[in-house]
């Protein structure tokens, strides 16, 4: 997966890749999954529901955010994978799930200590555990993710997909102060997320 997906979509950072290669993906997908957990689309998780993002899209977005060792990051919905990876590149990481109980175990599995799992929703208004220095969230918004935003360090980035299907880019907000600024990183797809849908209006 390493060799022939990440290292080949332009992912050079040999910190992120030697953590991939150390996070054995099968351990967070779900049973019937595990014969291809390592395989380049999406795939269900451990807790039956969520969608995990293929890897090469997940290292591309934690590349971008240049994350420095020792800063306090927040992984969102991917089952603690992401997690996983992020606490092999030597940042203290916080995982946000929906189902902190499938994370738990998959993290277990994985051998990954030291990774705590807050149950709750993306939309959450204040996480245990913030505010953080970056956020690295693991599906696709239609809205602006203010609540997320709003958990950030003056300073601090977030990586999401905005847009769905195939219209779908990553972009890193950083947060100055009460400003907050984006940028393209890279074209995806993601699963939508419930809490960052565009609200339906009524027209005549």
């Amino acid at each position: 997966m390493v060799e022939n997906q990440i290292r080949t979509y332009d992912v050079t950072d040999q910190t992120l890749l030697a953590s991939f290669s150390s996070v054995p993906r099968e351990a967070f997908v779900a049973g019937t999954e595990k014969a291809t957990a390592y395989l380049d689309r999406l795939q269900r998780a451990r807790d039956g529901k969520t969608q995990l993002i293929p890897p090469l899209v997940v290292a591309r977005m934690i590349q971008a955010l240049e994350l420095n060792a020792g800063e306090h990051v927040l992984d969102v919905g991917s089952c603690g994978y992401g997690a996983a990876v992020l606490a092999g590149c030597g940042v203290s990481v916080v995982s946000l799930e929906n189902d902190a109980a499938a994370a738990r175990a998959a993290l277990a599995e994985a051998g990954i200590a030291g990774v705590p799992v807050v149950e709750g929703a993306a939309s959450t208004p204040a996480i245990a555990g913030g505010p953080f220095d970056a956020i690295v969230v693991h599906g696709a918004a239609e809205v602006e993710p203010k609540s997320l935003l709003a958990q950030l360090k003056d300073g601090g980035r977030l990586a999401i997909v905005m847009g769905t299907g195939r219209s779908g880019r990553v972009m890193i907000f950083r947060r100055l102060g009460a400003v907050t600024s984006q940028a393209r990183a890279l074209d995806a797809m993601a699963p939508a997320m419930a809490e960052f849908a565009r609200p339906e209006t009524f027209t005549f």
